[in-house]
């Protein structure tokens, strides 16, 4: 007997029947977390699946196998019998063009949140369907215009257990099922408002989810979703519906936005499971080979318009921090180093005043850029954008390369870097640092694109920079952490030129037995979908400068104070909740210098109430030694939990909690950080942190500042990319 996806045996029945004679005073909910104990069943958080259990009591009841204790209350499911009441909301009709509504805001909608109610209403009044309440996993998403102007909304939750369709075309038998079925989601209900009259805004919306959900679903239930389903009602045409929208999800079973070709073992039988990759990846890569490929195909044309546009924007957020990072310490040491090995003078060191050869400017300007913790970065690949920017920047001069020809270089080169990040994800509990080690490598695919390098010289150029490719997480805190992405842009250059003259590598160096995926992560084999979805789009803009991972706890605790309006005198204790991979980043309770503040939760935590504004001059070595920050440290604990999933910040919600002298905690969970992807930046937000970084280094006059501004934002109409470089190299400022 199979009931809930458990496989009930005759002993399994006879212990609940002893519970429940055993146990009279016992309610249904001490049944079930009982049983939950007992079976050890939980779901991947570790928490114990006591509704599951009560649903598996009932329907032995209804069996005659049990007889359950009489129902002590009413049902505590409001929802159960009665519809969403009814939130205010504007219905004036959105039309137009779909780029005129980009870039568009999705957002998780969180229990107890104002987006519920209003997601519950929208979803309940306009869905033909109806929608009440949600049982099970699920994951809710609301979607705005860039005008914050609610354009659609998407519940996905569990599949249906059974689908004879869906399972041969998979290729699963029942143990097949049995073991994967939960790693399927199914898009339950799918709405663009009927006010909206946009084509192709509903393919664009779907898209948007497919690529995220994965992702969303490792950190709110702590495992990946492999493949997503839906039903379609055959009688009432989509494309009937108010607006001409679709109003279901059109997704084939087989869409997968994290690791497209990386699914689990024993999950399809036969080929069924290769069409399920094929169809959602037209662009796969497998070789070292088939990369280069990509590389010399692709080109400026064939990148979306709001890839172009966020790639300048994050331009401009990059080069304030490029700037800044020019002015502090471990910028300035660096800097002297490139300048006293001279070099051919042909591309310049940002803020330094001088120009050297190309590899050596890359790499002055990606340590300068990583010095002030401020880069952008992307996950759960762990790429950053301060990796690459140089590189493309360095190149564009020394061959008086178009801006367009700099975005091209950069788009791809962070592709090819990111893809594989996602790909190699094991190398992460190893304590590798994908970010510097295959950004080497997506710098060698740049810097191959801006010398136009054929497929051969290409493979080679990635081959050279594998054997260059490595990175250490343990480096956090420390300056060699911070020159890490210097030697990315210098090695990436360096393979890139080296195939030029001919050099070679072997051309099968990423992939098979002993092939550098099987090496740093014991991954032989990948399947990259190059050009789908690119994951430039995935980088968040960092505002404060300290690790990523502090990045959403320093709002979080920022607005517990807001919000309650605590004062530092009145705090007793904060506490902050982390997975065990986090805890090897932030791993200083009482740092020591500048860059171990960066990585302490405790340093961060003080920031928010000792400064008026948590940025660059939060993190000193000054406030890292002065005894009135180190004794207010002690008040900030940092909880680590082994039982939550491994991976990046994405994978776990973390919870903040601030306690006063008068007994009173506030909690908030912290989900994202503003300027993540789902709550993404404009161009007004990245102005200003890049004001704050040109403000703070004061090399250049505020003419110089709003030039460069000028022409980054336009970095597509620059004809020649080393006049914005050369402003860059050289101050102004008396």
């Amino acid at each position: 007997m199979v009931i809930q996806g458990r496989e009930l045996s005759a002993e399994d029945i006879g212990l609940i029947q002893g519970l429940v004679a055993e146990h009279r005073d016992w309610g249904r909910t001490r049944l079930s977390e009982e049983l939950c104990c007992r079976w050890d069943w939980r779901n991947a958080r570790g928490r114990i699946k006591d509704m599951a259990a009560r649903t598996l009591l009932l329907k032995l009841e209804r069996g005659g196998h049990i007889w359950l204790p009489e129902r002590r209350r009413p049902s505590s499911n409001g929802l159960r019998n009665r519809h969403a009441p009814l939130v205010a909301h504007a219905t004036a009709p959105i039309r137009g063009a779909l780029r005129e509504l980009r870039p568009v805001a999705v957002s998780v909608v969180e229990s107890g949140s104002e987006d519920l109610r209003l997601f519950n209403c929208l979803l309940g009044r306009y869905h033909y369907l109806g929608h009440r309440n949600t049982v099970g996993e699920n994951m809710r998403y609301l979607v705005r215009d860039r005008a914050g102007r609610p354009v659609g909304c998407a519940l996905f939750g569990s599949v249906v257990w059974k689908c004879a369709a869906r399972d041969a075309w998979i290729g699963w038998d029942r143990g097949a099922r049995k073991a994967n079925v939960g790693l399927l989601t199914n898009n339950t209900r799918f709405l663009v408002f009927p006010w909206v009259e946009v084509p192709h805004l509903a393919s664009h919306l779907l898209a948007t989810l497919a690529r995220r959900v994965c992702a969303d679903w490792q950190r709110k239930y702590g495992h990946p979703i492999y493949a997503m389903e839906t039903f379609v009602d055959r009688e009432r045409p989509v494309h009937l519906l108010p607006g001409g929208q679709l109003g279901a999800a059109g997704l084939d079973a087989g869409a997968h936005p994290q690791r497209p070709g990386a699914l689990p073992p024993g999950f399809g039988q036969g080929r069924r499971d290769q069409q399920v990759l094929k169809r959602s990846n037209a662009m796969g890569a497998k070789t070292t080979r088939e990369i280069a490929e990509f590389v010399c195909k692709t080109g400026y044309k064939d990148l979306p318009s709001e890839v172009v546009n966020y790639s300048k924007i994050l331009a401009l957020s990059h080069l304030g921090v490029n700037i800044a990072g020019s002015a502090m310490d471990f910028g300035r040491k660096v800097t002297l180093y490139v300048k006293g090995k001279g070099g051919h003078p042909e591309v310049g060191v940002f803020g330094a005043g001088f120009r050297t050869c190309v590899d050596y400017a890359a790499l002055a300007n990606g340590n300068s850029a990583h010095a002030t913790e401020l880069e952008d970065d992307s996950f759960p690949e762990a790429m950053y954008s301060c990796g690459h920017w140089p590189t493309v920047f360095a190149m564009g001069e020394k061959l008086k390369l178009s801006g367009r020809d700099v975005i091209e270089a950069l788009v791809i080169g962070y592709e090819v870097a990111a893809k594989l990040g996602l790909a190699f994800l094991t190398a992460v509990g190893k304590g590798r640092a994908s970010y510097a080690a295959l950004s080497a490598i997506g710098n060698a695919a740049a810097a191959a694109k801006m010398l136009r390098l054929n497929v051969k010289q290409t493979t080679s150029a990635l081959s050279i920079a594998a054997s260059q490719a490595t990175g250490l997480r343990r480096q956090g805190g420390t300056g060699a952490h911070l020159v890490e992405a210097g030697f990315t842009g210098r090695n990436g250059i360096c393979a890139a030129e080296l195939a030029a003259l001919g050099y070679t590598g072997s051309p099968t160096i990423l992939e098979g037995k002993d092939g550098f995926g099987d090496m740093w992560s014991d991954c032989p084999e990948f399947d990259l979908p190059l050009g789908d979805g690119y994951r430039l789009m995935r980088v968040g803009i960092k505002k404060y400068s300290s690790c990523y991972g502090t990045q959403r706890n320093i709002d979080g605790v920022l607005d517990l104070i807001a919000e309650h309006n605590i004062a530092w005198d009145d705090v007793a204790s904060i506490e902050h909740g982390i997975n065990y991979t986090a805890s090897h980043s932030l791993k200083y309770d009482q740092p020591e210098t500048a860059e171990e503040t960066r990585f302490s939760f405790a340093h961060c935590s003080v920031a928010c109430f000792f400064d008026k504004k948590v940025f660059l001059p939060s993190f000193t070595t000054d406030k890292a030694r002065n005894p009135r920050w180190r004794e207010a440290r002690k008040k900030v604990k940092v909880t680590v939990h082994p039982e939550w999933p491994d991976g990046y910040f994405d994978c776990f919600d973390s919870p903040v909690t601030i306690t006063t002298k008068d007994g009173k905690s506030y909690t908030k969970l912290c989900h994202s950080a503003r300027g993540d992807p789902d709550q993404r930046f404009g161009t007004d937000d990245v102005m200003k942190k890049y004001l704050d970084c040109m403000d703070f280094a004061g090399t250049f006059s505020h003419a110089r500042v709003t030039q460069i501004a000028e022409m980054t934002l336009g970095l597509d109409k620059v004809e020649d990319v080393s006049a914005l470089t050369t402003f860059l190299t050289f101050p102004d400022q008396v």
